[in-house]
This record gives structure tokens, C-alpha cells and sequence, in this order.
């Protein structure tokens, strides 16, 4: 069957770059904390780590937990930024390129195939994203 989980393949680069991009913004965090800036880029970075861990261990979880912290950072991003085009890109492209890799097929079906409600979740909090960031351009 196409949709079954390789029993050897792991999804080690999506692990890796998730877990790279979660140790960036938490060591960051909390530096900004500690200048008495905001405590969002901790929580995400806890957060991304978090997802990376249950990636690693093929969580359909992992997809939650990257959509709830997509929701997290669009409202951070409007709380923050208003509707600022060149504000809110920062903020939000990197997240939602880095959920819609979750969406991709080939590495969708390496973590966790069945978990068809996470992916539409995902793939609405990414495609919310996107429509936030290119209505601020017209």
C-alpha cells in the first residue's frame, strides 16, 4: 500500500531543520527575554522543539502542535504589527513555509499517513498565513 510507513525511514531532515529552526528561536527567546522584549519567540521556539520531538517519533501530533503554533503567531503578528505588510512577512512566511513542508506528499507520508484531519488543519492555518500576508499587500 502507498500510504504505509516505511519501517526504516525516518523523516531525519524535516526532524533537523524543524529542530535547527526550534533551538534558533528558543536561544533567541531567551536572549529578547532577558532585554525585557517579548516572550513569543521562547514559546514557539519551545513549541517548534516540542514538534520536532514528536515528528522524530512519526506523531500525527507533530501537525497540531505546528498548527496551533501557526494560529499563535498569525494573532501574535496582527496583535504586534497591525495589517503592516513588511512587518507581518517576518513574522509569518517562514512559519507557514515551514508548515506547508509538513503538507508536502513525499514527506507527509514518511511521518504519520492517516492523519487526514491534522493535514487540513495545517493546511488552513498555513493557507490563513498566506491570505493575512497578501491581503495586507493590495
Amino acid at each position: 500500500m502507498v500510504n504505509e510507513i516505511q519501517p526504516g525511514a525516518r523523516p531525519w531532515i524535516t526532524c533537523i531543520i524543524v529542530l535547527l529552526i526550534g533551538l534558533t528561536l528558543t536561544v533567541g527567546g531567551v536572549w529578547l527575554l532577558a532585554l525585557g522584549g517579548s516572550a513569543y519567540y521562547l514559546i514557539a521556539g519551545l513549541a517548534l522543539l516540542l514538534s520536532a520531538g514528536l515528528l522524530w517519533a512519526r506523531r500525527s501530533s507533530a501537525q497540531w502542535v505546528m498548527a496551533l503554533i501557526l494560529i499563535a503567531t498569525l494573532l501574535w503578528s496582527l496583535y504586534e504589527a497591525g495589517l503592516n505588510f513588511w512587518q507581518l512577512e517576518p513574522r509569518l512566511v517562514m512559519l507557514a513555509v515551514l508548515g506547508i513542508l509538513l503538507l508536502l506528499p513525499w514527506v507527509r507520508r514518511k511521518l504519520f499517513p492517516l492523519a487526514r484531519t491534522a493535514h487540513l488543519t495545517l493546511a488552513v492555518c498555513s493557507g490563513q498565513l498566506i491570505l493575512a500576508t497578501a491581503l495586507d499587500c493590495m
